[in-house]
């Protein structure tokens, strides 16, 4: 009978483990200990340590006596900086030795990704006074709907990028633009990105997420040598081919130090499908069924169509159709949330079912020219009655 093979994590990695990397807004090394892993989850245990030198540590030694990260900026009130990652050792990561665990229990923190001397750096931002996480020089946002930089940025100095709506999005103009970046966030609402293939000249590049984001091919994929410093690469909504791209890059990587997660690759047409679909980031999601989505889009597409008979109608009777309209609106959902073993609504979805039916009102509202605040009012209060979500 053959053993089981107890699942370790793709770079060496012990409780106890102290790890060391470079962290450029310090100017310093910081460290941090590993103190548990959890292999069903395959995640990290990672606890900041008190702690930084512009010399890099060669052993234990050069940190002297290890001592915990204590964060009093903010609401933290000295709780120690304490968080479970992915358990892939980033590549810019490595171990120095190994140490009784400082911490026994384990963090009730997530996070996605690591962040070793983080929040290091913000304590001794907050401790010279400068409260504003968003006066940062190499930090930059973007919104759209086109790709216009802000007159005070100077973009060789950014380091770390965050664009959102941006209809069309010129990659390889970005990359030109930004040539330093460590780290890139890319949020569409289902857009077009064109010059994929150009990032893979952000040979800094550490951290890569891109959501909702099509017009991607195979050939646009990155590689190690373009971007030989990456260590987390997070995809959801984009091309099926150019997610397939990067998995069969990627994956491999792991024993290398990049954590990669992709989701909701989404074949061709889907985009054309979906696009009116408030309900589409369902499609696909962890602990959403396919009968699931069916029957919610389903639902919400009748509701829509009810919604739209009431404003059509008269007047006199609106408010009081629409709070019934709520009122089944709430109903199905329970029966669809039951179907699925009541595991199916959490915080996310419940906000996601209401920003989805208040849309469908107030699109449908400003097409024909109506102030439909009590409209809306009697629709929300329809399935408050009803709802156990």
């Amino acid at each position: 009978m053959a053993l089981l093979r107890t699942k370790t994590p793709p770079r060496p990695l012990t409780p106890g483990d102290v790890v060391v990397t470079w962290h450029a807004d310090l100017g310093e090394w910081a460290a941090a200990q590993v103190t548990g892993l959890d292999a069903d989850e395959e995640l990290a245990d990672v606890l900041d340590l008190d702690w930084s030198s512009p010399n890099r540590p060669e052993a234990l030694a050069d940190l002297g006596v290890l001592r915990p990260l204590s964060r009093q900026a903010g609401s933290w009130n000295g709780q120690r900086s304490h968080c479970h990652y992915p358990w892939v050792l980033p590549r810019g990561c490595t171990v120095i030795g190994t140490a009784t665990p400082l911490v026994a229990s384990s963090s009730q923190s997530y996070g996605l990704r690591w962040g070793v001397g983080d929040a290091l750096h913000w304590e001794r931002r907050a401790a010279s006074g400068r409260t504003d996480w968003e006066d940062d020089p190499a930090q930059v946002s973007i919104e759209g709907p086109e790709l216009q930089i802000p007159a005070d940025v100077d973009a060789s100095t950014v380091r770390r990028l965050s664009v959102s709506g941006v209809e069309r999005l010129d990659a390889a103009a970005l990359a030109a633009t930004f040539p330093n970046l460590t780290e890139l966030r890319l949020y569409g609402e289902l857009d077009e990105m064109t010059g994929a293939s150009a990032l893979d000249q952000l040979a800094g590049l550490r951290t890569l997420s891109v959501t909702g984001y099509f017009g991607m091919t195979a050939a646009d994929h990155i590689t190690p040598s373009g971007t030989p410093e990456l260590e987390h690469v997070d995809l959801h909504d984009i091309p099926h081919e150019y997610a397939a791209a990067m998995r069969r890059v990627w994956r491999p990587e792991a024993a290398n130090g990049t954590y990669l997660s992709v989701t909701g690759a989404r074949r061709p047409g889907w985009v054309a499908k979906n696009r009116d679909n408030p309900l589409r980031d369902w499609d696909g999601r962890a602990g959403v069924s396919k009968r699931a989505y069916t029957r919610s889009v389903a639902q919400l597409r009748n509701t829509r169509r009810q919604v739209l008979a009431a404003l059509d109608g008269s007047p006199a009777d609106r408010t009081a159709v629409l709070e019934r309209i709520g009122s089944e609106y709430g109903e199905a959902f329970n029966a669809i949330n039951e179907a699925a073993g009541e595991d199916l609504i959490m915080t996310e979805e419940r906000e996601e079912l209401y920003d989805a039916l208040v849309g469908v009102l107030v699109a449908a509202a400003a097409e024909r020219g109506l102030d439909a605040t009590a409209e809306r009012q009697a629709l929300l209060d329809g399935v408050d009655a009803t709802r156990d979500w």
